[in-house]
């Protein structure tokens, strides 16, 4: 099931298919494995997860959307991060193998941003 603000259709990235991207309602580029966001592009920064997240494949994947984008290892996110940064940017990345309950409802209670008094 495609992102609900997604306004193009995914194109495929590779020859087969199983890497895509669409481009939703306010700009952000979802990057995809199969049918699982694994990162985005929002404005000038990109953000994925780590690649140890999911498949073999899909780590494959991810690690030519890191090599594409200029990143390192150490610049993408452990799943929960993930999850709570696209939350932050406001960016649904829910649907495939990503969890459909809200990110906060994921996190441990230490990671969850509260706001101060």
């Amino acid at each position: 099931m495609d992102n609900m603000k997604t306004v193009s259709k995914r194109q495929r990235t590779n020859s087969t298919g199983s890497m895509s991207r669409a481009i939703t309602s306010d700009g952000v580029t979802l990057l995809y494995s199969y049918d699982t966001i694994v990162g985005y592009v929002k404005g000038d920064r990109c953000v994925l997860v780590k690649s140890n997240t999911y498949s073999q494949t899909s780590a494959s994947h991810i690690n030519k959307y890191r090599d594409e984008f200029g990143l390192e290892p150490g610049d993408t996110f452990i799943y929960t991060a993930f999850t709570r940064r696209a939350a932050i940017d406001d960016v649904n990345i829910y649907g495939g193998w990503n969890h459909t309950e809200g990110a906060a409802g994921l996190l441990p209670w230490y990671l969850i941003v509260t706001p101060a008094n």
